[in-house]
């Protein structure tokens, strides 16, 4: 109720509104009594968004009453009750859950129609790559070798398929293969590129994103006391395998790690990782 007696209630207030606001805003103690009336009135109100049911029907399955009920009781002959048998309260619940089950399956039908109505209004901007283009990568908050984080455009890379909302492109001295978002590449030359040495040792020098492909080996370094482990990277020969510190690797693969430990069965080690 705080937010309401602020000043910033005032910020951003639809302009169907803006009437009634200037009108009580100089009567802000009427307010506790006002709202709890507004809020009635908009859980009685049917909207579009929900296939023009009340949002008190679509909640808790209870028909919408015009707002002038709360302040003017019809009139009837006789006193309306409703004698409910407790033996049939197990079926009540059950015709109940199937009401709310169909009701909610109209609104989710709605509402599918409205997102796949603005979809085809706002097809937004095709991505200009072709298979066998190459483009830049721009990927935050992938590791490199040297353990910076990778946030700046890199490549180039060759695009080698087309998926709905991505693509799949080919690093050019690994060949390993990453699936990108369109939003994430930018365009650096067609497929008539020569990819000189002189253009494989730049993509090299980048900076490559290695992935694990396995452990070969693990050891305790006594020159530095602490446990090292030998990778194996993926798209690299095995001459290249390097030893690198348990810490970096648990926080960076702790499922691979935590598999390849248990299978080794050495207590130290264990140790040391838990």
């Amino acid at each position: 109720m705080a937010e309401w007696y602020c000043g910033k209630a005032k910020q951003g207030r639809p302009a169907s509104l803006a009437g009634v606001a200037d009108g009580i805003w100089p009567r802000q103690h009427v307010w506790s009594y006002l709202l709890p009336a507004v809020q009635a009135n908009l859980s009685h109100t049917r909207v579009q968004s929900l296939a023009g049911h009340a949002p008190i029907e679509v909640f808790i399955a209870l028909p919408e009453s015009p707002a002038l009920d709360t302040i003017v009781e019809p009139v009837s002959a006789g006193r309306n009750e409703r004698v409910v048998d407790l033996a049939c309260f197990d079926d009540m619940i059950d015709q109940l859950r199937s009401t709310l089950h169909d009701l909610h399956r109209e609104v989710a039908d709605a509402k599918e129609r409205q997102r796949i109505k603005y979809m085809a209004a706002h097809n937004g901007t095709p991505s200009n790559f072709d298979v066998g283009d190459y483009v830049l990568w721009s990927s935050i908050g992938q590791r490199l070798p040297n353990r910076k984080l990778l946030g700046h455009w890199v490549g180039p890379f060759k695009v080698i398929a087309t998926l709905p909302h991505s693509f799949e492109i080919e690093h050019l001295v690994t060949g390993r293969k990453y699936e990108v978002h369109a939003s994430r590449l930018k365009f650096y030359a067609d497929s008539d590129l020569n990819t000189t040495t002189e253009l494989l040792e730049l993509v090299f020098s980048q900076g490559m994103r290695l992935g694990v492909d396995k452990f070969a080996d693990y050891r305790f370094n006594q020159d530095f006391d602490r446990w090292e482990l030998l990778v194996s990277w993926q798209g690299l020969q095995s001459i290249e395998d390097s030893w690198e510190l348990l810490t970096y690797l648990l926080q960076d693969i702790p499922k691979k790690l935590r598999d390849y430990i248990n299978s080794i069965y050495d207590e130290d080690l264990r140790r040391q990782y838990e």
